[in-house]
Order: C-alpha cells, then sequence, then structure tokens
C-alpha cells in the first residue's frame, strides 16, 4: 500500500466589506439588467435633503433592447410627499410616455417610460432623480426603508418581462452628529488540512484496490464566526495549478456552493473533500492548492 501525504497551505483572502450595496437582479433568458440606487448624502443630515438615482449600469448592445419600464418607491415615514421627482430619460423619440410623479393615492413615486416602436436608446443610464427633504420632526439618527420596484419590458424572444424587487435605505443623524457604524468583527478558525491519499486494500478476489481516496483524520475544515453587529456573507473556494486534484466544500451533508449569509453571533463550518488520484509520488507535506475565505457584506 503506497501513501501520499499533502498539506494544504492556509491563504485567506479577505475582501474589503462593502458598505450600502444594492441587490443585483437574478439573470434571465431575456438579458440581465444590472441597476443602481445612489444614495447621497449618507448619512443625511436632518433637516437637509437626499436625493436618490437610479440608473442602469450595463445596458449596452449585449443586453435586449428596453421597450419600456416602470419604476416604484413606496412611501414610509411620510417622505415622499414632499419630495420632487425627475425623469433622467432624454430618449423621447417615438415615447408614448417618460413622466415621473407621487402619486398620492397609490402612497408612491412612480417613473413610467414606454417606447411602442423600437427600444430605449443604448447611451442611456440615468433613469430617475428623486430628492426627498428630510423632516426637522425627526430628531434622532435613525433609518428609514423605502420599497422598491422596477419592471422592464424588453423585445427578447423569451422572459422579457422583468421584474426587480429591493429596498433603498435612508439614513439620517441630526446635525454635528457622527452616525455610529454597526461593529464587523469575523472569527476564522482551521484545522490542520493535512490530507493523506491512500490506493486503498487490494483485493486478490476483484484484483483491485477498494477503498481509495483521500482522508483528513478530522483536520480538513473551517469555521467562520461573526462576532460583530450586522450581516457578513462569506463564501469558500479551493484553487490549485493541478488537474490531477480537485476539491470542493460541505456543510458535513451537502454541498456549499452559494455564499453564505452570517447574521450577528452565527457561524459557518465547511469540510473541503477531495478527490481525484496524485499523478506520482509527491513526498512528505507536498502543497497541492490553497483555501480561501471571502468575506463581504452590507
Amino acid at each position: 500500500m503506497k501513501t501520499f501525504a499533502k498539506k494544504i497551505v492556509m491563504l485567506i483572502a479577505l475582501l474589503t466589506l462593502i458598505a450600502a450595496a444594492e441587490p443585483k437582479p437574478v439573470s434571465a433568458d431575456g438579458g440581465e439588467f444590472g441597476y443602481e440606487i445612489v444614495v447621497e448624502p449618507s448619512p443625511v443630515t436632518i433637516g437637509d435633503e437626499v436625493t436618490l438615482t437610479v440608473r442602469l449600469t450595463d445596458y449596452d448592445e449585449t443586453k435586449a433592447g428596453i421597450r419600456g419600464f416602470q419604476i416604484d418607491i413606496n412611501n414610509n415615514g411620510n417622505l415622499l410627499q414632499n419630495s420632487t421627482c425627475t425623469t433622467l430619460v432624454t430618449d423621447n423619440e417615438g415615447a408614448l410616455s417618460n413622466y415621473t410623479s407621487y402619486q398620492s393615492g397609490r402612497d408612491l413615486v412612480r417613473h413610467l417610460y414606454m417606447k411602442m416602436n423600437g427600444t430605449l436608446d443604448r447611451s442611456q443610464s440615468d433613469l430617475l432623480e428623486v430628492k426627498i427633504p428630510i423632516p426637522d420632526s425627526f430628531t434622532e439618527e435613525g433609518t428609514v426603508t423605502l420599497p422598491f420596484r422596477l419592471l422592464i419590458q424588453s423585445d427578447a424572444e423569451e422572459n422579457n418581462q422583468l421584474t426587480y424587487n429591493s429596498t433603498i435605505e435612508i439614513h439620517y443623524v441630526p446635525e454635528g452628529e457622527t452616525p455610529v457604524e454597526p461593529v464587523t468583527s469575523v472569527d476564522i478558525s482551521w484545522g490542520e488540512m493535512n490530507f493523506t491519499y491512500t490506493d486503498g486494500t487490494w483485493n486478490p478476489t476483484e484484483h483491485q484496490y477498494e477503498g481509495a481516496g483521500w482522508t483528513d483524520n478530522g483536520s480538513g475544515y473551517v469555521t467562520v464566526r461573526n462576532n460583530g453587529e450586522k450581516d457578513v456573507e462569506t463564501s469558500f473556494a479551493y484553487a490549485s495549478g493541478r488537474s490531477d486534484i480537485s476539491g470542493e466544500f460541505t456543510d458535513g451533508t451537502n454541498p456549499v456552493t452559494a455564499p453564505v449569509s452570517l447574521g450577528a453571533g452565527k457561524e459557518q463550518t465547511v469540510y473541503l473533500v477531495l478527490s481525484g488520484k496524485p499523478e506520482g509520488y509527491l513526498g512528505e507535506n507536498a502543497v497541492i492548492g490553497t483555501v480561501n475565505i471571502i468575506l463581504g457584506g452590507e
């Protein structure tokens, strides 16, 4: 029986925690339209005005053409009644509608654009601007959340009616006060990441080795714990220049392939599972790959 011992080099790639990141739309056959909602200033001083700007981020030739869209921002905290709404769409040629207003009956700001013939000019990115005064009756630091919905009608043959939902966070503070940022704190603990490959045990009846594969004696794990005050998103990745050995992560039962969201006080342990037979003898404590932990969040 031959035994090969290998050790994973532990490489932690800590990305800067991203603040105020807007969620991106999901993919669709008719085209994926990225968008962003810019809130300026953030935080805004009570008694001043905050500006919301809605824009497309990737409306180019790789995307289906947009024939129409509707933006709805629902009221909350009695803010939108005194807002100033302006359409930023300059492509009016052949447009049946291109307007924005606060609709008191629906209690929302609505921007409606529709073009029967042709599509929205691809040079257009900015769609809507809403200026909102923060009333003096707000005396303490706080946040207002406004539900947001974007509907897009495209000229794609399939999935040409798309709906995206997210929220807009408006953070306000009294004049002269510095906002208190939530604490971000993450602990990462590792196993030794010692893996051994064995050809298994020879079966003289079947004339082949059985039980071949990798073992780690319980050392191939990593645990991420969120000790902070806000959610953190973490992803796990295995990287190697070797084509004969591959790796994936599980939670002990199921594969872990998507980012994991950890609330305050929560933790996630994942286990590295290696597969593939080494091509030749590697020697003791050979480095065969790296494990990367990627952190992000709101």
